[in-house]
């Protein structure tokens, strides 16, 4: 047997498609387009619910009453037709979505529709058009293996890593297939990266600031130095000035102390 994926994927034919696109109002192209990301998005739901066995429980219930044993299959032309079999398949897919996706079917939605290009009530009607499908193949599936509750999950497991690969990106995580999710990439905390150049900037703000603080520091040997000489000429000048007599006569007048009032002092009188 094929499995659910590749089954329910090729019962969604041209025509179909056709049919699909004049319901909600899009091209074909983008229809095709967004079933693409449906029908594994409604798989990997449904594996995810099956994973507890209350979810298997329910998913069985779900099967058994909208699924059947897969006879729905025989009259797609009804479901696809646009008349009263198309509303309430669609109404009945609505309840089906709510029960699988929860609270998060809005951001499936979303996703589904930025994925493919389509309008949000475009992605939200074809989902649901969609979801009984997906449930008449897992009924016909499970009455051609006589499965039960966990039969039918681990069916569904198996489809897994063929999901992976065909689910919207930012669904993965919310879907149990080990990517990221939608909320936990709007709350993971984006890494402080200094920005190109800033270095250079800072560069360009230190290099007058080391250039100041060597002018500073000149400036202020220059100006203990002026202070110093200045003392010491205070210093110097209030030695006091003594008068040597010369023996041939005369006087000189010199510092006390120094080397010329010593020679002085030495063959004169002071």
């Amino acid at each position: 047997m094929a499995d659910l994926l590749e089954t329910s994927t090729a019962l969604l034919t041209p025509d179909r498609i056709q049919k699909a696109a004049a319901l909600v109002g899009e091209s074909p192209t983008s229809t095709q387009k967004s079933f693409a990301g449906i029908v594994p998005t409604i798989l990997a739901g449904l594996m995810k619910l099956s994973s507890s066995d209350t979810g298997a429980s329910q998913l069985l219930g779900l099967v058994k009453r909208v699924g059947g044993d897969g006879s729905m299959l025989n009259n797609l032309g009804a479901l696809f037709g646009g008349g009263p079999a198309t509303q309430t398949a669609m109404s009945t897919g609505r309840e089906v979505l709510q029960t699988v996706f929860g609270g998060k079917l809005d951001t499936v939605v979303d996703q589904l529709a930025s994925a493919s290009g389509v309008k949000t009530s475009s992605a939200s009607s074809l989902l649901s058009l969609a979801a009984p499908l997906v449930l008449g193949v897992l009924g016909r599936g499970m009455k051609a293996r006589g499965l039960n509750a966990g039969g039918l999950a681990n069916l569904l497991l198996s489809e897994k890593s063929a999901l992976a690969g065909r689910v919207p990106a930012a669904l993965s995580g919310v879907l149990g297939l080990g990517g990221p999710s939608v909320t936990a990439a709007r709350m993971t905390p984006v890494p402080f990266a200094p920005e190109a150049g800033s270095s250079l900037r800072w560069l360009r703000w230190l290099l007058p600031l080391a250039l100041l603080a060597l002018v500073g520091a000149w400036l202020a040997s220059s100006w203990r130095a002026c202070g110093q000489t200045a003392e010491q000429g205070k210093q110097a000048a209030q030695q006091q000035v003594a008068r040597i007599a010369l023996p041939e006569g005369g006087s000189l007048e010199v510092r006390e102390g120094s080397f010329n009032y010593n020679l002085a002092a030495s063959s004169g009188t002071p």
